[in-house]
């Protein structure tokens, strides 16, 4: 169940990533037309990307704190 979740949590993370970015491009491409920024993404930072990372590693410890749980649950 750890594995499962592990590779369900990083999917998703890597997915919404990508939609982040790409609709913060787009954004930043419209509103900024013509304009070349410094670095790679520039007029289109976001803070969402660092969110998504904050909630990917939430929702390991999460999935770690159950599991172990479930391993206690049966102990003496």
């Amino acid at each position: 169940m750890v594995t499962f979740g592990h590779a369900i949590i990083d999917r998703s993370k890597i997915v919404w990533t990508r939609r982040v970015e790409a609709q913060a491009l787009a954004e930043a491409q419209a509103a900024h037309a013509g304009s070349t920024p410094a670095e790679a993404l520039g007029f289109a930072w976001t803070a969402k990307p660092a969110a998504l990372f904050v909630l990917d590693q939430v929702a390991h410890i999460v999935v770690i704190v159950w599991a172990w749980a479930l391993f206690l649950l049966d102990a003496p």
